[in-house]
């Protein structure tokens, strides 16, 4: 299958991203990136759901300063 993950940095505003790398590609396509306001710094492991959204945390950011959850929704179809 497709590896996805998290950066702690990086992206446009240095605050991390949800990426994937398509099974035998090897090419990082950015699915989310954080900008402050929706989070920052991603700090937990992914989560995904049967209909292969992703959700995680992050550890600052947000609304209050205090951090977020969030989700990335399915990009594709699941493939069980």
């Amino acid at each position: 299958g497709n590896l996805f993950g998290t950066t702690y940095k990086g992206g446009a505003a240095n605050d991390g991203v949800v990426f994937e790398v398509r099974n035998g590609s090897g090419t990082i396509t950015p699915l989310a990136v954080f900008t402050g306001t929706n989070g920052m710094n991603p700090d937990s492991p992914l989560v995904e759901d049967s209909s292969t959204n992703l959700f995680g945390t992050t550890s600052g950011g947000g609304a209050f300063g205090q951090g977020t959850v969030f989700e990335v929704p399915a990009r594709t179809p699941p493939v069980r």
